[in-house]
């Protein structure tokens, strides 16, 4: 829980839903097997960036053209 909120400022519904894809990521990195795996914010933070303004426009822009 420490992770995301640090990734994402806060927790809540609409927050984990805007970035599932990003919440999946963390969870894939974290457990390996049911088993913890990384679970240092600064090594995770290297792997997954963490989500920016930038990063949302580009994922709009991309997700609207097909």
């Amino acid at each position: 829980m420490d992770i995301l909120h640090d990734y994402f400022s806060g927790l809540s519904e609409p927050i984990l839903k805007e970035n599932f894809v990003i919440v999946y990521e963390l969870l894939e990195e974290t457990l390996d097997y049911g088993l913890p795996h990384i679970t240092e914010p600064c090594v995770l933070n290297d792997i997954i960036p963490p989500p920016s303004i930038l990063s949302k426009v580009i994922n709009a822009v991309s997700l609207g053209t097909t």
